[in-house]
C-alpha cells in the first residue's frame, strides 16, 4: 500500500510558512510520495503569496495526488491553498470566507503613477483570484465576483452546493487510510 502524507496547515499564508510547505512536500517527493493530504485551518494571509501557491501546486499536481480537506477556516489567501485541491472535503461545521484582496503599505506616500500601478496590482490580484474560484467551483464569473466582493461566509453545504467542497465528513481516516506520516505547519 502507498503511504501517504498528511500536512496539517495551521498557519498565516505568508512566504516563510508556505515555504516550509514546499521543502516538506518536495522532500517528500523525493523519498518517493506522491500523495498528500493538505489539511487547512488558516485564516489567509498575503495575497501574493496564495496566489503563487495556488500555482505551485497546480503544477506539483501533475505529478502527485494532492486532496485539499478545511479542518476548520479557509478564508482569505488560504482558499488559494484549498482550490488546488483534485479532490476537496470539508469538516462538517467548517467554514469559507470570501473577500477582496487587501494590501499593507509600509510606504506612507506615493506619486500618481506608483498608485495607479498598485491599484493595478490589486485589481489583477482580485481578477485572478475569482477566476480560481470559478475554475474549481461551478459558478461563472460576476456570482464568483459577487461572493468575493461582499464578503461572503460559506457553510460547508454551501460550498458544496456551489462545487468548491466535493465532500463534508468528519471521517478522516476514511481519507487517509491507515499508512500516513503526518506533519504539522503552524505560525511560530
Amino acid at each position: 500500500m502507498n503511504q501517504k502524507v498528511a500536512i496539517e496547515f495551521i498557519a498565516d499564508v505568508s512566504y516563510k510558512n508556505i515555504s516550509k510547505l514546499f521543502s516538506l512536500i518536495e522532500r517528500e517527493i523525493d523519498k518517493g510520495i506522491n500523495d498528500f493530504i493538505l489539511f487547512i485551518s488558516s485564516h489567509g494571509g498575503d495575497t501574493y503569496v496564495g496566489l503563487r501557491s495556488y500555482n505551485q501546486l497546480k503544477l506539483l499536481s501533475k505529478k502527485v495526488k494532492l486532496t485539499t480537506y478545511n479542518l476548520g477556516f479557509v478564508e482569505s489567501a488560504a482558499m488559494n491553498l484549498y482550490c488546488a485541491g483534485e479532490h476537496r472535503f470539508a469538516i462538517p461545521n467548517s467554514r469559507f470566507l470570501f473577500h477582496q484582496s487587501i494590501v499593507n503599505y509600509e510606504k506612507k506616500s506615493f506619486s500618481e503613477m506608483q498608485l495607479e500601478e498598485e491599484l493595478n496590482k490589486l485589481k489583477s490580484s482580485n481578477h485572478t483570484s475569482i477566476n480560481i474560484i470559478v475554475d474549481n467551483s461551478n459558478l461563472i464569473y460576476e456570482d464568483a465576483k459577487k461572493l468575493y466582493y461582499t464578503g461572503t461566509i460559506l457553510k460547508p453545504e454551501q460550498a458544496k452546493e456551489i462545487g468548491l467542497v466535493h465532500n463534508i465528513t468528519d471521517d478522516i481516516k476514511s481519507i487517509i487510510g491507515t499508512n500516513y506520516k503526518i506533519y504539522t505547519i503552524e505560525n511560530e
